[in-house]
């Protein structure tokens, strides 16, 4: 069974303004939505299109965490396991305006006390072949240490954990060596504490390795994607696209190379699967569907070095 743990989900209000934006007047949308959030929560929505079951361990908290209760009714394949938190949980408000996009995310609500220990108690029965995905940003009064203590109990269970949080520095992962982790160019910068480029990517990789990491899945927006462990490394090419959503094709990546991965147990299988994930992402503001990821997949190109 693969786990999803969202620590600090979202509704995210994309508004369209067609319009340049005045300061002082009021400007109208001529197009908007709400969409549920939260890393963990997307990567268990994309498993669920792409028919791989899921349970999704959620925070939930106010009318807003009902409302993403609500939408995860009509899943077929995604397990809602509602953790509950005072207060409602935080709105993202996405403005795209011309040639730009503004993202704005609510602070949202603070952990308790009993959160952690609830989170545990809901993954009692995990065992060896499961994996646990702790995605996202931390809520309020969840520390470092709190999440130190969850990634031991999942290893103590002999699960995999992967992690997809970008405050994590090199101490975390040193720490926690988790199975993966999936940054972006930006957040593996973070990480490495330097500069990178398509020059010395692989070098930073394998720094990022020793650290003890076994796996990790690198998206590179237009330029595709680098998966890596001691053992291999993988090159994800594809065609040049015109993106017209940035947010979510970073977990639509993950969700489809870990599911694919546990089908085949094949790295390149997976990482072409991740590939027209994302690339399929970043064409719509809507939930992207299967049968659009299997016809991108021709367009994937991996190749072993």
């Amino acid at each position: 069974m693969i786990y999803t743990i969202t620590l600090n989900p979202c509704i995210d209000y994309f508004i369209t303004v067609d319009q340049e934006l005045i300061d002082t007047e009021v400007n109208r949308s001529s197009h908007d939505f709400f969409k549920i959030g939260g890393k963990g929560i997307n990567v268990s929505n994309i498993l669920d299109e792409l028919e791989i079951e899921s349970k999704a361990i959620i925070l939930i908290g106010g009318f807003t965490g009902k409302y993403i209760l609500e939408s995860l009714e009509s899943k077929h394949y995604l397990k809602p396991v509602p953790v509950y938190v005072p207060d409602n949980n935080r709105i993202n408000v996405k403005i795209t305006n011309i040639d730009k996009t503004w993202c704005i995310n609510g602070k949202g609500p603070s952990a308790n006390s009993t959160t952690m220990q609830e989170i545990i108690n809901n993954l009692e029965k995990i065992c060896e072949n499961d994996i646990v995905m702790i995605c996202g940003s931390l809520m309020k009064n969840i520390t470092f240490s709190d999440l130190f203590l969850l990634v031991n109990y999942i290893k103590s269970k002999k699960s995999k954990v992967i992690l997809d949080i970008e405050e994590l520095t090199k101490k975390e992962y040193k720490k926690m060596t988790p199975f993966l982790i999936k940054p972006n160019l930006y957040e593996l910068a973070k990480i490495s504490e330097r500069d990178i480029d398509m020059t010395n990517i692989d070098e930073v990789i394998d720094e990022v390795l020793d650290l003890g990491v076994e796996n990790i899945l690198v998206s590179l927006g237009k330029n595709g994607g680098i998966f890596a462990n001691k053992q291999i490394k993988i090159r994800l090419t594809h065609p040049e696209i015109n993106a017209v959503n940035k947010v979510g094709s970073g977990d639509a990546m993950l969700a489809a190379f870990v599911g694919k991965f546990v089908e085949t147990n094949d790295w390149s299988e997976a990482v072409k699967w991740a590939g027209a994930a994302g690339f399929t992402a970043v064409t719509t503001f809507e939930q992207i569907k299967l049968s659009d990821v299997k016809q991108n997949l021709r367009h994937m190109k991996v190749l072993k070095y």
